[in-house]
């Protein structure tokens, strides 16, 4: 009896480190559990859609100050023809 217990209590001893490798690897082997994954894929989603929306707010606004620029530089240049005439003596 004593060297079944004896045998069980070998084995365990080698088996046991072994195992707790084994389990620490998997953790740290870098793979993403399919419910960390999904929510991954969510947000990435909706960071694609934020990002799609500011870029469309900020062409409408770089569209609008585009025509303000023009507006005022007719309006320089109407101001400077007024001022100093048409540039032709």
């Amino acid at each position: 009896m004593d060297a079944w217990v004896a045998i069980v209590l070998a084995v365990l001893a080698l088996t046991g480190p072994a195992l707790g490798y084994l389990i620490s690897v998997r953790k740290a082997s870098g793979r993403i559990q399919s419910s960390e994954a999904s929510d991954l894929w969510k947000e990435a989603g909706d960071l694609r859609r934020e990002y799609s929306q500011r870029i469309h707010e900020l062409d409408v606004e770089n569209k609008a100050l585009k025509e303000r620029n023009v507006k005022l530089q007719d309006e320089l240049w109407a101001a400077q023809r007024r001022e100093f005439g048409d540039g032709h003596a």
